[in-house]
């Protein structure tokens, strides 16, 4: 998990009295008090208009529940947030204006951080689904902080002031909060706890005023010295508290992150070629640490560290600058803060390439851009989610074309009232947001009396369709069956219709290349059913027949669920996403005779969706968390609208060109253009 401290002003405003050496010292500490705001986690999409920028401060375990706080504009208040299957989760204040969500307990089920209370005092809060935030007092004093929590959830950490005003570090469980006091100094901070909260990490003043890292066990504070320099700071401890990470001053006064052992003391990590460097999170078993570093020409990179390749620097997302905040209980897993190519902070996530005995290798893979040399990929949390969002749109709007097919399959007919067969043949292309699906048809029809007629179809994709990031083979096909009534073969008095039709398609679909992304190419099914019942009425007033219709329609437009190539550092896993609805329909037709031969028809209606049983687009990636993002325009009252020519070639040969305009489900607006010929027998 994440957790990064409280920013003091009186910190942060020090720096600019500090000589060239202090002052990159204290970069350390100023990186990982102070927000290093990204400018996004991929959330911007649900339309936040207020929202100016969020920091995802922590995350779980299995990397689904992701906790933080945004900012904005209005005062720039914080707001803590925890974003959980798709849903963004505003966690409330005690009572002010303000909270941040610094830690969650590796289950992801507790959450802590502060908040401003009703009387503008800052208090350390407890999280709970159940139990809402609760204010978890202080040391004494008007102000604490929860900075980190247990694996296990049981102890809280951080800092809170005392009745003397100093702020010292606590740690709070079953009997409240207790003060962890110095190491002879006045101040102190806790940052981290082993998993199950026995052993305690941050940093105490001495009886000379410096700042040491510590080590809190069995009631006992212990001074865990430095490198050769005057301070040292405890930022992360591994899950059975025998490894502490965090960073220190040399002798030459550059700070560098380290790694303490019991049986090794406190051990130099080194740089990247640079001055400094500081070490935020460490692995479960201790193996890997990771943090940041300055590289030759003086710019902090996030790096990963193990006994076998030392320090690597994991690179940036286009920008000058990277943090390495936390690693996973593995060590494969790294995430942080970078600055993109235009300097806006963004959330990263980095993952190690495997091989099969498990050991690091170079990345091999068709992604150019996200691959480095740090033997893993690094992606853009933002960018990722943006692209899922991209696809969930796509995907929408594949249904929304569809569905439009389905209905124009239904509708077809081979009606003729010379002869009993008939055999037609019909093209249609539909259009919507800059898209098109091009079907053709053969109907089979035959009347059995008078009043009866049944027929067949068959109908296949001549043109794929091109949905930007999904493509459609033009092997799909579809089928379809219907049973009409007509009292008068000319459509006049009263007439019903029952239609089915069935498609069953597959679809390529692959997720937009933004910067720092992974994409790959994956196959889905796509099954569609649609039923229609029509009852209508022919009115005739000579050359013209007015035609009232009600109907009611069965749609079901389904994508099975799929998964991407699992080569990829970061596949994303999508779940089956469906439109199943029933809806009921008023229309009007108008066909009038314009010769013997020559004829036109104008229709119109309305439809409303009675009942639906929808799922929305959900997709999840581990480390990166569950996009499940429903379509913003989803319509309950749709409208539609044609006109149609019909030409008598011969008594026995009839052609006719459409064009229809409906609205979908989804939003989208579709406008189908059909022709056809009909020979009747």
């Amino acid at each position: 998990m994440v957790s990064i401290s409280n920013c003091y002003s009186d910190k942060c405003n020090q720096m600019t009295s500090l000589n060239k050496f202090k002052a990159l010292s204290l970069i350390i500490s100023f990186l990982y008090y102070c927000p290093l705001y990204s400018a996004d986690i991929g959330m911007k999409y649900l339309y936040e208009q207020n929202l100016i920028e969020s920091d995802a401060r922590a995350i779980s375990s299995d990397g689904l529940n992701i906790v933080g706080f945004e900012i904005f504009k209005s005062g720039y208040k914080n707001i803590a947030y925890k974003y959980s299957d798709g849903s963004i989760i505003n966690l409330g204040t005690l009572g002010g204006d303000a909270s941040r969500a610094l830690g969650i307990s590796s289950n992801g089920k507790i959450i802590v951080g502060d908040s401003t209370t009703s009387t503008g005092k800052t208090r350390a809060f407890r999280y709970t689904d159940i139990d809402g935030m609760k204010d978890i007092g202080t040391l004494g004093g008007d102000m604490s902080s929860a900075v980190g929590i247990s694996g296990d959830g049981r102890v809280i950490v951080g800092v809170s002031s005392v009745m003397s005003g100093e702020r010292q570090a606590f740690k709070h469980g079953v009997n409240g909060m207790i003060n962890l006091g110095t190491l002879g100094g006045r101040e102190s901070h806790s940052f981290a706890a082993s998993f199950d909260g026995a052993v305690v990490t941050g940093w105490a003043e001495t009886d000379k005023g410096e700042r040491h890292a510590f080590k809190h066990a069995d009631a006992s504070m212990r001074d865990l010295g430095t490198l050769g320099g005057i301070e040292s700071f405890g930022y992360g401890i591994s899950a059975d508290g025998s490894i502490i990470v965090g960073s220190s001053t040399t002798k030459s006064g550059n700070s560098h992150a380290f790694k303490h052992t019991e049986s090794g003391g406190m051990v130099d990590l080194g740089t990247l070629g640079g001055d400094i460097s500081a070490a935020y999170g460490v692995s479960a078993n201790g193996d890997t640490v990771v943090g940041m570093a300055q590289i030759s020409d003086g710019q902090l990179r996030a790096f990963r560290y193990t006994g076998e390749l030392g320090m690597v620097n994991l690179g940036t997302l286009g920008g000058i600058l990277s943090i390495a905040r936390a690693v996973n209980a593995d060590g494969t897993v790294v995430v942080g803060l970078s600055t993109d190519s235009e300097g806006l902070y963004k959330s990263f996530v980095w993952r190690a390439s495997q091989i099969s005995d498990g050991t690091v290798k170079d990345p091999d893979g068709p992604f150019e851009e996200p691959s480095d040399p740090s033997g893993g990929t690094m992606v853009d949390v933002e960018n990722t989610r943006k692209s899922m969002n991209s696809l969930a749109k796509k995907t929408y709007h594949l249904i929304d074309m569809h569905a439009a097919q389905l209905f124009h399959l239904v509708k077809l007919d081979a009606d003729s009232s010379v002869g009993d067969f008939s055999f037609a043949v019909n093209e249609s292309v539909a259009f919507g947001n800059n898209e098109n699906e091009e079907l053709q048809t053969i109907l089979v029809g035959y009347r059995f009396a008078d009043k009866i007629r049944a027929g067949i179809l068959y109908g296949a994709n001549i043109a794929s369709i091109s949905e930007g990031n999904i493509s459609k083979p033009s092997d799909a096909q579809a089928f379809g069956a219907y049973i009409a009534y007509d009292k008068y073969q000319d459509r006049t008095g009263l007439g019903a219709r029952v239609s089915l039709a069935i498609s069953d398609n597959q679809a390529t679909f692959e997720r937009e290349k933004l910067a720092f992304t992974e994409a790959s190419e994956s196959t889905s099914d796509i099954h569609g059913t649609a039923i229609i019942a029509e009852v209508f009425y022919g009115f005739d007033f000579g050359r013209t027949t007015i035609i009232p219709n009600v109907w009611m329609n069965k749609l079901n437009v389904s994508r099975d669920a799929y998964d991407e190539d699992s080569s990829l550092a970061f596949p994303a896993s999508m779940d089956t996403i469906k439109s199943n609805y029933t809806k009921a329909g008023l229309g009007l037709t108008v066909e009038h005779e314009l010769t013997s031969r020559l004829k036109y028809a104008l229709s119109s209606g309305v439809s409303q969706i009675l009942d639906s049983d929808n799922s929305e687009f959900r997709g999840s990636i581990d480390y990166i968390g569950v996009n499940r993002i429903e379509s913003p325009h989803r319509r309950d009252t749709m409208l539609r609208a044609g006109a149609k020519t019909i030409i008598s070639i011969t008594d026995y040969v009839t052609s006719t060109f459409g064009v229809d305009w409906s609205q979908q489900y989804y939003g989208d607006d579709i406008v189908n253009v059909n022709m056809g010929i009909q020979f009747n027998f």
